[in-house]
């Protein structure tokens, strides 16, 4: 029979010291610099973009911010921030077959600002029923590289907005936002407008590839009923081909866009202007080509030639 002497020992739990819990003073004094830290974080943002404006199926609002430049120079930027309601899309530079409203930026109401240049992320493309639609879905912001007249005074930012919104039919949109900031005191940039110059395609010259390799390296035009842009696009090698937006001048649009693998590094893509289009139109005057090819964008301008 087993005695209880010989029955394993068990281990003798170590007496802990009594652990009072913090008193209500102690938690209030140490929730001060949090709620201190909140209130200045609430106060920056506040200061750095307006409330959102509401709108029909979707709501705007202004951002303001600064970042270095490569030269190390702060750089001034505006954000125009566009939030859309599921399924609902608002336009690139060039809306696309299906139609629609490209975004017009009105700043002529500013003040102390000497120049402004509207800047577009890369855009995606969306097809149904009614063709291709270019643009972005769910949130958008275009960013607004803003050279003040005088950087040691205040800049007031008053923009005025033009641009569509649409899920099966597009649907004419207005939004008018005013912010006042002084860009010697601005030292950082919101994520949401920072993500936004990320998301902008670097600009490359004409004929030039970079590293990766991507970039439009021949284009020609040939005028007729309809006349007919023809480019090149050089890339890397990949299994996919590279997803080519173009924007022609204002008055002008392309139709019919084909994609042609020439090679495992060369991709011929051609479009057409419609038929009621001259080729008038689009002589002598930019196209902007906006390439993507896995992660790699880049952004082109290239002239028609006059003749």
């Amino acid at each position: 029979m087993t005695t209880l002497s010989q029955l394993p020992s068990q281990p003798r739990r170590q007496s802990r010291p009594a652990v009072r819990p913090p008193s209500l003073a102690a938690v209030l004094v140490g929730l001060v610099p949090l709620l201190a830290l909140g209130a200045m974080t609430a106060t920056a943002e506040a200061k750095s973009a307006t409330p959102w404006q509401p709108g029909l199926k979707h709501a705007t609002r202004l951002l303001v911010g600064a970042q270095p430049s490569p030269s190390g120079a702060l750089e001034l930027y505006a954000g125009f921030a566009v939030r859309l309601e599921p399924e609902w899309k608002t336009y690139w530079r060039a809306p696309g077959t299906a139609g629609g409203i490209p975004p017009l930026f009105d700043l002529s109401g500013s003040e102390n600002v000497a120049s402004h240049t509207v800047q577009f992320p890369m855009p995606n493309r969306y097809v149904d029923e009614t063709g291709s639609t270019l643009g972005y879905k769910d949130n958008v912001v275009f960013p607004i590289l803003i050279t003040p007249a005088d950087p040691s005074r205040p800049v007031r930012l008053r923009i005025k907005a033009l641009f569509g919104v649409c899920k099966t039919i597009c649907i004419p949109a207005e939004a008018a936002h005013s912010l006042t900031v002084a860009p010697a005191k601005l030292f950082s940039i919101p994520p949401a407008l920072a993500r936004a110059v990320r998301a902008v395609p670097p600009r490359q010259n004409f004929g030039e590839t970079g590293a990766p390799e991507l970039g439009v390296v021949d284009a020609s035009f040939q005028a007729g009923k309809p006349g007919t842009v023809t480019i090149e696009v050089e890339h890397a090698k990949g299994a996919d081909l590279p997803d080519v937006f173009l924007a022609p001048p204002q008055g002008a649009m392309f139709e019919g866009l084909k994609t042609t693998p020439v090679s495992a590094t060369r991709t011929r893509v051609s479009a057409r202007l419609p038929g009621w289009i001259e080729a008038s139109a689009i002589r002598g005057k930019p196209v902007e080509i906006a390439l993507r090819h896995g992660d790699t964008t880049r952004s082109v301008i290239w002239t028609v030639p006059a003749k």
